[in-house]
């Protein structure tokens, strides 16, 4: 006999780490899962709960009181988060630092400015190459890292963290990356952060959806002067109505 259960008939948490699994985290597929109130296997539900009791890593599902509020607010909000580290930082006041164009200006602005920040924030990054890893490389005080892949595959391919910090995920701990899910972890990002600072951009660059996300949720963005050149984001964002920021003293609590 193929014992199974219902959708609502048992522990909602786990069936949802259930589908996150399943469908590789992709919210479309779970949603319809739930809609249509698949079928669960009660042994694959008890199967899980051993695992989630051996791992180091950590799941908050949607339903769960302890699920970021912020995080509801936004465009197809997880129906589980994967994490591992600190997870205080949830609780703590958070700002998106980034950038895509790296120089020698650029790096100055962070050695000053990043220690200033930390006083009053915590700092989130998809830890992007260039500008984000010189801000990751200044900062002291625990990051929130969101990831376009599993916790598992991340840190075995990319990615270290110290005791203060903090990996979060929408996707299972064996999940690889893809285009989709690189897009998709900006959400999250403009979700936690109260706001946006740009050291510099790139017009037209893969930032722009970052920025996006922030202007879809009403959030500030706030950029450093830029050099007034061909590719020089930041001037053409400050024009659209973006704050024009010189230190920490221009940025809203």
């Amino acid at each position: 006999m193929n014992k199974s259960l219902y959708l609502f008939g048992g522990g909602m948490d786990i069936i949802l780490i259930y589908f996150s699994i399943k469908y590789k985290g992709n919210w479309d597929k779970i949603y319809k899962a739930l809609e249509e109130k698949e079928k669960v296997p009660i042994t694959e539900t008890k199967n899980l709960e051993k695992l989630i009791k051996n791992e180091k890593w950590k799941t908050i599902t949607i339903i769960d009181k302890n699920y970021p509020n912020s995080l509801k607010q936004i465009y197809k909000p997880p129906f589980v988060l994967w994490l591992k580290g600190n997870y205080e930082l949830i609780n703590q006041k958070i700002i998106s630092v980034s950038g895509n164009q790296e120089d020698n200006f650029s790096n100055k602005r962070i050695q000053k400015f990043i220690p200033e920040i930390e006083k009053s924030h915590r700092i989130i990054s998809a830890y992007y190459k260039g500008l984000d890893e010189e801000i990751v490389k200044v900062a002291k005080k625990g990051i929130l890292f969101i990831l376009a892949g599993g916790i598992n595959v991340m840190q075995k391919n990319q990615i270290k963290i110290n005791k203060n910090d903090l990996l979060i995920t929408e996707y299972p701990p064996n999940n690889s990356i893809s285009k989709i899910s690189l897009r998709e972890r900006n959400r999250l990002i403009a979700g936690f952060a109260s706001s946006l600072i740009l050291i510099t951009s790139k017009k037209d660059g893969p930032i722009n959806n970052l920025v996006n996300n922030f202007l879809n949720l009403g959030k500030e963005i706030y950029c450093f002067p830029g050099n007034g050149d061909d590719i020089d984001g930041n001037s053409k964002l400050i024009k659209q109505g973006a704050n024009l920021i010189t230190g920490i003293k221009d940025i809203a609590n």
